[in-house]
């Protein structure tokens, strides 16, 4: 239980103590997102009986690894079980496609926190729900939300290609993500 209150306390601590940081220390900023997409991808990827579907990703990595490399895209989120199948080849078990995925979706989050105003109360916000139940609970659904994410990035950017593309790769891994694209319609002021 301690390790979900880190979780939580350590961006919350950022977000308190931002305020008072000095400019000028963009090196220092940078490595402690560099040590929060690490923590944050270390936790969800080795986390063990943690989520609703961990009996079936078990399930599927055993699938996988016996698995032909072209059955893997008559399944319904080709990038998931292509990720699988990579990780079982080196036969590093369901821990590591698990810490692909959380690196996925931390990279997502941490992208799309750092572009907010307040980027560290961002991420202590997302904790609760995002990391913990999204990351930590629906693998495919976290990685498709991490992708998203960055899209999101690309999209208050307004490249709406970008957008575009990397919605795309999150419905490779959850196909619900697909439902976003109207959203890139939606903010480019020329489709109005």
């Amino acid at each position: 239980m301690l390790v979900y209150w880190l979780m939580f306390l350590i961006p919350a601590m950022g977000a308190v103590l931002a305020g008072r940081a000095r400019p000028g220390r963009r090196l220092e900023y940078e490595l402690l997102w560099l040590m929060a997409f690490i923590c944050l991808s270390f936790l969800i990827g080795f986390r063990y009986e943690v989520g609703g579907d961990w009996s079936s990703y078990e399930g599927h990595y055993k699938d996988v690894s016996s698995s032909d490399f072209l059955q893997l895209f008559s399944s319904g989120d080709p990038g998931y079980y292509v990720t699988l199948w990579v990780v079982s080849l080196f036969d590093l078990g369901v821990h590591y496609s698990n810490l692909v995925f959380g690196a996925l979706f931390s990279a997502g989050l941490i992208a799309f926190c750092k572009s907010q105003p307040r980027p560290w109360l961002a991420l202590a916000i997302s904790v609760p729900y995002m990391v913990i139940v999204l990351g930590m609970g629906y693998t495919r659904q976290g990685v498709a939300m991490g992708l998203s994410l960055l899209g999101f990035v690309a999209l208050s950017n307004k490249d709406t290609k970008a957008f575009v593309a990397w919605v795309a790769c999150a419905a490779m891994f959850h196909k619900s993500a697909v439902l976003l694209i109207p959203l890139g319609v939606l903010a480019t002021p020329r489709s109005r």
